[in-house]
């Protein structure tokens, strides 16, 4: 829940109970029109907005990995207190990054270098 608190104003470190990690404040707060975000597994397709909202081109370099990892993530055990938290929180953004996507034409934009 580190990305949750940090768009309320905490610190990940921080212990907060259940009732102060408000999802709706927090999905509030990406809403705005001077708030951009991009998601991480939709490379792509966040620079593509990326250059929508602050102009430029996409460029080749930036669709390169790097920072290449060998480590494969399966199921890595970490505090799964307040997972369903997390999970509201990222449904929500999704949404409202493929609204912004979609107005910007970056939807489902693999590689979007010309």
């Amino acid at each position: 829940n580190c990305q949750l608190k940090m768009i309320l104003g905490c610190k990940c470190p921080a212990q907060l109970k259940e009732t102060d990690l408000d999802v709706g404040v927090a999905l509030h707060r990406i809403s705005s029109p001077f708030f951009f975000f991009g998601i991480t597994d939709r490379w792509s397709e966040s620079i593509c907005l990326f250059h929508n909202w602050f102009g430029g081109s996409m460029q080749p370099y930036e669709m390169v990995n790097n920072r290449p990892t060998a480590l494969l993530f399966k199921d890595v055990s970490r505090n799964k207190v307040n997972d369903s938290l997390d999970q509201l929180f990222f449904e929500g953004s999704t949404i409202i990054f493929e609204y912004r996507l979609s107005k910007a034409g970056c939807l489902n934009k693999q590689d979007g270098v010309k």
